[in-house]
């Protein structure tokens, strides 16, 4: 078997696999409770499974099966996440939704990501979007009103922004889109050079994710592989970082499964480029949990 997302030494170290299993326990009670598998409640538990199934080496198709599930929820209530969850948030309010429904896949779930939780780059760079997204966004960087960035968070918030731009055009097969992505994400890299240049953390995670993005179209296989492979590496340092200083993580393994590879292979496969083939052959470290779901991610 590939090695996992955590290695066996890591999770030896700092996982509790007895309190995952006990969980994966509980949520199946949960689900077995109620009739309806989309129930609003039920998004955390889904997301819950995914995750603690992944920490344990459980078999891909499962933890598809809880993103599947998951991506119910969403389609059936993200107007009750959104007023949930504050601007701030945006990736469980946007990035999580668009990266489970092109993981996913399904009619539904597009719908989500070509519906509320989309943003549209051609109606950021004409100043159109609606009233509520420009405030939504406002409250994460300046960047899309003002054109100025006055710090690392800034530009942060404007690539999340960006981000949820990208996946939400490769959704809607919008090459209109995609296109205008292209030009929001260059600008923004300009002026956001010097804070790239000693990114670390979620925001060297943002950078990789869209150097991923830029290799979509036209496919540059070489490229999309090193980015996904340097955002497999960073998502496992950090997930090992919040073991070694979190406590309650060793008992719920959450943030364990990194989506946003997951999704960024789908977008490919959505964009005709298939990489089941070229993850079978990878070498690098930051590849292997991504080649080990490709089979049934991309199959």
């Amino acid at each position: 078997m590939l090695a996992p997302m955590v290695t066996s030494a890591d999770r030896a170290d700092a996982v509790d696999p007895a309190a995952l299993e006990r969980l994966l326990a509980s949520t199946s009670e949960q689900l077995e409770a109620y009739v309806d598998p989309a129930h609003h409640t039920f998004l955390d538990v889904y997301l819950a499974r995914a995750h603690a199934l992944h920490a344990l080496d459980g078999d891909p198709a499962e933890v598809l099966r809880a993103l599947w599930g998951a991506s119910g929820c969403y389609a059936a209530h993200l107007s009750l996440y959104l007023e949930r969850w504050p601007p701030h948030r945006i990736r469980s309010r946007r990035l999580l939704p668009l990266e489970i429904a092109l993981i996913v896949r399904d009619e539904a779930s597009l719908a989500v990501a070509r519906g509320p939780a989309g943003l549209d780059a051609v109606e950021l760079l004409a100043g159109v979007e609606a009233q509520a997204v420009s405030d939504e966004l406002y409250e994460l960087t300046p960047w899309f009103r003002y054109h100025r960035l006055g710090s690392a968070a800034d530009f942060a918030g404007a690539l999340a922004a960006l981000y949820a731009c990208g996946l939400t055009a490769i959704a809607r097969a919008d090459t209109d889109a995609l296109t205008g992505y292209r030009a929001a994400i260059g600008t923004l890299m300009d002026a956001g050079a010097r804070y790239a240049a000693s990114a670390a953390g979620g925001l060297a995670r943002l950078l990789a994710a869209h150097r991923a993005l830029g290799a979509l179209l036209p496919a540059d296989t070489p490229t999309l592989l090193d980015a996904l492979a340097e955002h497999g590496r960073l998502h496992a340092a950090d997930f090992a970082q919040r073991l070694a200083t979190d406590a309650e993580v060793a008992q719920t393994a959450a943030g364990a499964l990194d989506t946003t590879s997951l999704a960024l292979a789908s977008a490919a496969a959505a964009c005709g480029h298939d990489l089941t083939a070229a993850l079978a052959q990878a070498t690098a470290p930051g590849l292997a949990p991504l080649a080990r779901y490709a089979p049934a991610l991309l199959g």
